[in-house]
């Protein structure tokens, strides 16, 4: 066996059960996502465009230098739903290896269930769903675009049709059927009712994820004064303060943060994201923000047109993320003598976490021997 061989092994070895989030998920830098809510894709619907729309959101989050999406895996028994399993299965892992391509890796949220054994919320229980979820699981669970499973999202606290008690065995019993068949993918749960409510999942989850958006007049409307933008601020800079202090020393990201422009001009739109992005800057957390969607369901809230074009929010959302570009090193030569070999591991053994991350360790394996 060659030297150099038997050394990528030992690395390889080496580098293999460190968790994605060595990396330190908390970093604003390393954490540059986005969430992909395609308008039919959330009812289990297939449309024609539907892998066109993937591959304009999946283009765009390449030039806004971003590096994770998060989408949803609908397990709900949708009335109109009419689609078979195969089928969806073979659309969503076509999403996948679309955002793939784009150097995207993506967390795959359960959506579509509720109570553990009695539906509510006009979604169904997780006995409902079950053998679907694990369906995805198994199709997905060794795709390399792999980052996390979210469990659920934005758990809601029961009502009369079943208790919290009910949705918390069902939050379990997805994290139990989750690990059985991927034990070593992270887990996380999201939040959107109070910070207050995050350490719940502490068992369960890799990292913790909030969702926060503005609250002051909502929805809000231009023109955007000073005293809103300075509210927005403090109450979103407070909220996640707060959470992260929650939490520690979980890493926390923000699952989903944003602005509805309905009521917006675009200008307004930019300066919220703007606000937006000082404070996770200043909190150095990672987000993804709400949303990169050609045909958004809730379309006010995508920060581009329907043929990818950027709004001014997208322009600020670039230019924040822009200046990280040299963290994505070309193809895994991290020495710039246009190989990636075992110099190049060297490198990012001795320097993972700071500056290097797993995007690079990922893109390494990917090219390793080639010439650049």
């Amino acid at each position: 066996m060659k030297k150099t061989s038997f050394i990528f092994i030992l690395l390889f070895i080496f580098l293999s059960p460190i968790s994605v989030f060595a990396d330190d998920t908390k970093s604003f830098a390393n954490f540059r996502g986005a969430n992909y809510n395609e308008q039919d894709y959330g009812f289990g619907k297939i449309e024609p465009n539907d892998l066109v729309d993937a591959e304009i959101a999946g283009a765009a989050a390449e030039k806004l230098n971003l590096n994770i999406f998060r989408l949803t895996a609908w397990v709900k028994s949708h009335p109109n739903h009419v689609v078979s399993d195969d089928d969806f299965l073979k659309y969503l892992t076509g999403v996948v290896d679309i955002f793939a391509k784009h150097n995207l890796k993506v967390i795959i949220l359960f959506g579509g269930y509720a109570g553990y054994d009695v539906g509510c919320y006009n979604v169904n229980s997780f006995l409902d769903v079950q053998d679907r979820a694990k369906k995805v699981v198994l199709a997905l669970k060794d795709h390399p675009a792999l980052y996390a499973w979210e469990l659920q999202n934005e758990v809601p606290n029961g009502n009369s049709e079943c208790t919290a008690e009910n949705i918390t065995k069902a939050v379990y019993a997805m994290y139990d059927l989750v690990k059985s068949i991927d034990p070593n993918t992270p887990t996380t749960v999201s939040e959107a009712f109070g910070w207050q409510n995050l350490k719940r999942w502490n068992q369960l989850s890799t990292f913790s994820s909030f969702h926060w958006y503005p609250s002051y007049n909502n929805p809000l409307s231009s023109p955007i004064s000073t005293t809103m933008v300075t509210q927005i601020q403090n109450e979103f800079s407070d909220a996640l303060e707060k959470a992260k202090a929650d939490v520690a020393p979980m890493p926390l990201i923000m699952g989903e943060f944003g602005v509805s422009a309905q009521y917006l001009t675009e200008e307004d739109q930019a300066k919220i994201y703007q606000v937006m992005f000082n404070v996770l800057k200043s909190h150095d957390t990672g987000g993804l923000l709400w949303d990169l969607a050609p045909n958004d369901g809730s379309i006010h809230y995508t920060i581009i047109k329907p043929d990818g074009q950027f709004k001014q929010a997208a322009e600020v959302v670039r230019t924040e993320y822009i200046q990280y570009k040299s963290l994505d090193r070309k193809q895994g030569d991290l020495n710039n003598d246009n190989l990636v070999n075992i110099f190049d591991y060297n490198i990012l053994v001795s320097k993972f976490g700071n500056p290097y991350t797993i995007f690079d360790y990922n893109t390494l394996v990917a090219n390793f021997g080639k010439s650049i």
